[in-house]
């Protein structure tokens, strides 16, 4: 089954917001345009990512199945691998089958006694399709399989690559060869330079019918075991696919992480710091969890190895509840939410004592559950949040079921409902992955509604300014050309009321004087009704008539003058 590319839908889809805010400005700021840079590039390793995992769904499909590998080539995505005389002669074909497991609760028994077990009572073996999945438990698991293949050396490749003790029982004319591997060896030590455990296996021209062997586990982290037998040509080819695939994803994080830390320096958000710090716990557990860091960055120090695991597992169900608080907009009067969040918070600081100790498979499966509760319990929030359409509603939606399906697909394969295979085997980074790209999607969106909400106000703040401006000098005009004539009247009728024979015209003056006192009335409760009222008023004040207009006339000459007769 081919996974379908889940860039298209949460990558590219717009946004669910009325006012279409992940536009770019209309001022030119470029803000819109640096927000759909980031979203074609986070898209773009989105697609690429799943275009290598449908090769590997591809392999795992056509050519590399679990528990039958190589019943037909495997397809040369990135061009064939010669290796030895297999590539020249052909393909060869090999088959794994008859699986089963038995549990050794003691954890005492050697192979010969397993072998007489199996032979004796067959019925304490459980049969099982291709692989094994037992959940996590600290007992010892011995995981019995059938070989037929042609002669010649054939390479048995065993995932995950985080199994503490991991040792292969081959069946020899003397007894018992032991193969032992696992990631608290040193990886010069391991057979085949490969993130998981490689085996050779050599067949003899007498061994033409099916061979039984044994695997035997014992292991802190999830007990899974996903064999495949391959010639050199088509595990050299499947590791490539591998490799380009995975590393793929861990650049593609670290991608992720360099855009928001260059993001980080401009905006100053704490969220943006804290998802910041998980990604960084996140690529940690990336190289760790996949097996690159013993193969690559610490191949002898495989104690420091194997302890990274649990400690940035831990480390990143703590920072990311912290995380989810604030992308989630989780408030404190949504209480039961909020407190679920602070437990996964502080009971993974709390569980990172119990790494490499007996207690550690129980600390990770109860942070798991609470993770788990965590998740369940912000659906009814999320959906609350795109019913308002809050900005990167599309992406926090792709959060949650990015979150909750990588845990029902990591659980189904824990109590075998699921097969084990490349895709389900990896769920956990994969769903990982895309809850980081969507995160940082929903993170850019908000940002940009943030960055367009501070140019609106910036905007409406220059135009207030401009209006203040304008409003200033309308009301300089006014006092110009209203107060001015309007004092000239009002002076002019005090003095009309002075002359002599006021009686003949006194009602027509003090009718004008109410008439101007009511226009100055007027113009100064329109100016206290504006916010300029408090800086341009008309104040009333006593006045000296007599000594101003004697002081006045003193300079000026007679006032009559301009009244003749």
């Amino acid at each position: 089954m081919h996974p379908i590319s889940s860039s298209f839908f949460f990558g590219l889809w717009p946004n669910r917001t009325p006012n279409r805010q992940t536009r770019g400005t209309s001022d030119g700021s470029g803000l819109g345009a640096l927000y759909r840079i980031e979203q074609t590039l986070v898209s773009l390793t989105l697609s690429i990512f799943s275009l290598s995992l449908m090769a590997v769904g591809c392999e795992a499909a056509d050519g590399l199945p679990a528990g039958e590998s190589s019943r037909a080539p495997a397809p040369a995505f990135f061009g064939s691998v010669a290796v030895g005389r297999e590539a020249t002669e052909g393909p060869m074909q090999g088959h794994l089958g008859d699986f089963a497991y038995y549990v050794d609760s003691g954890g005492k028994a050697s192979v010969e006694e397993v072998a007489e077990v199996a032979v004796r009572q067959p019925a304490a073996f459980t049969a099982t399709p291709g692989y094994y999945s037992g959940g996590y438990s600290a007992e010892v698991k011995w995981l019995k399989f059938t070989v037929s293949a042609p002669p010649g050396e054939w390479w048995l490749g065993v995932l995950p690559p985080f199994l503490d003790d991991l040792r292969l029982y081959e069946p020899s004319a003397h007894g018992w060869i032991e193969h032992r591997a696992g990631d608290r060896w040193p990886f010069g030590s391991r057979e085949i330079a490969y993130r998981g455990f490689g085996f050779r296996l050599q067949l003899g021209a007498g061994d033409t019918g099916s061979r039984t062997y044994f695997l035997r586990l014992q292991t802190t982290s999830t007990s899974q075991l996903l064999p495949r037998l391959l010639s050199g040509a088509q595990f050299h080819e499947a590791m490539l696919i591998e490799y380009v695939t995975l590393l793929g994803l861990v650049v593609g994080l670290f991608l992720i992480a360099g855009l928001n830390l260059v993001s980080y320096f401009s905006q100053r958000d704490r969220i943006q710091l804290l998802f910041i710090a998980g990604l960084v716990v996140q690529g940690i557990l990336y190289l760790t969890n996949l097996g690159f860091t013993a193969q690559l960055l610490l191949p002898e120090h495989p104690a420091i190895t194997d302890c990274a695991v649990g400690f940035a597992g831990f480390l990143a169900f703590s920072i990311f509840g912290l995380f989810y608080i604030e992308f989630f907009i989780i408030s404190r009067r949504q209480r039961l939410t909020y407190l679920a969040y602070r437990a996964l918070q502080w009971g993974a600081l709390l569980a990172l004592p119990t790494v490499g100790t007996r207690f550690f498979p129980i600390a990770m499966q109860s942070v798991n559950l609470m993770f788990i509760v965590c998740a369940g319990l912000s659906v009814p929030h999320v959906v609350n949040l795109w019913r308002q359409a809050t900005p990167g509603c599309n992406m926090i939606a792709g959060v949650v079921i990015f979150n909750i399906g990588g845990l029902l697909i990591h659980m189904l394969c824990q109590v075998g409902v699921l097969p084990v295979n490349l895709l389900t085997l990896h769920a956990a980074p994969i769903s990982s992955f895309g809850v980081i790209a969507l995160a940082h999607l929903a993170l850019l969106a908000r940002q940009n509604n943030q960055r367009e909400a501070r140019i609106r106000a910036e905007r409406d703040a220059a135009r207030e300014r401009e209006q203040r401006v304008w409003m200033e000098k309308f009301i300089d005009d006014v006092s110009h050309e209203y107060r001015n004539p309007l004092a000239v009247l009002t002076t002019n009728l005090c003095l009309l009321a002075q002359l002599p024979g006021e009686s003949q015209w006194g009602v027509q003056v003090r009718r004008m004087r109410k008439a101007v006192d009511r226009l100055a009335v007027v113009f100064n409760r329109n100016l206290r009704a504006g916010e300029w009222g408090d800086l341009r008023q008309i104040e009333s004040a006593p006045l000296d008539l007599e000594a101003f207009l004697r002081a006045w006339l003193g300079k000026r000459g007679t006032l009559w003058q301009a009244y003749p007769g």
